[in-house]
């Protein structure tokens, strides 16, 4: 073989090598990085929202424990699950998600509960229906924050 036509192989074959050195091993580490990104934005939403079914679940608990509704109607809201599930819908498993989502709406029956009890009544005290369906209902929120909580955790 003439060494002008090795040379010129040789050449070729370092093009060849540096346009990928070059194009793909940082479209490798760009497709990594933008993993774990999306992977720690949906980590950082569940936290959020197991913080904020936490304080739900406590705040029904103790309602239910003392006989007497939480004073203020802004600590059960679901503002934050508003913000992030379409993040969580990508993230979790549909059984896992199935859950927080029953959860969630259990959540918001309760709180139309509270409301329409204040409607109604000037006390705090939770009647005999609204113990029963917290009853009812509490064990899916407690469910939907163990779901969300333990996703966190991996």
């Amino acid at each position: 073989m003439d060494i002008s036509l090795q040379v010129a192989i040789i050449g070729l074959m370092g093009a060849v090598v540096g346009a990928l050195i070059s194009t793909v091993i940082p479209a490798i580490w760009r497709d990594r990085r933008a993993a774990k990104e999306k992977r720690s934005n949906e980590k950082r939403a569940a936290r959020l929202v197991a913080d904020e079914l936490n304080t739900a679940h406590a705040l029904i608990k103790l309602s239910y424990d003392t006989g007497l509704w939480y004073s203020d109607p802004d600590l059960c809201n679901t503002v934050t699950w508003q913000k992030y599930r379409s993040t969580l819908a990508e993230a979790l498993p549909h059984a896992q998600l199935r859950s927080v989502c029953d959860g969630i709406l259990a959540l918001g029956i309760i709180r139309n509960a509270r409301s329409h009890h204040f409607e109604q009544a000037a006390t705090f005290s939770l009647t005999q229906q609204e113990r029963e369906l917290i009853e009812v209902l509490g064990p899916k929120v407690n469910l939907a924050l163990n779901v969300i909580t333990s996703y966190t955790e991996d």
